[in-house]
């Protein structure tokens, strides 16, 4: 059974990184609940939506252009520029 986006970031915060990354954590709980961001997510092809690979690549994006990066309730994605990253 193929785990939609949401729960595959809420279980990847909740199982593989709340106790090593609590920014980690911090970023991808609230994604899970994002339907803006989730369906940005669900654009990219299969093998680019895990969670480590989009926050990761977000946090080297945002920190390139001179941004700090943010995913929380009510601000999604780095100073709302999806494409920075893509």
């Amino acid at each position: 059974m193929e785990q939609t986006t949401a729960a595959r970031y809420l279980r990847w915060a909740e199982v593989e990184v709340k106790e090593l990354s609590p920014i980690f954590y911090d970023w991808a709980t609230p994604i899970s609940e994002d339907s803006e961001v989730l369906e940005l997510i669900n654009g990219l092809p299969e093998l680019k939506r895990q969670p480590n690979l989009v926050l990761r690549r977000h946090d080297s994006a945002a920190r390139r252009w001179g941004h700090t990066p943010v995913f929380g309730r009510g601000c999604s994605l780095i100073g709302g520029r999806w494409s920075w990253s893509f």
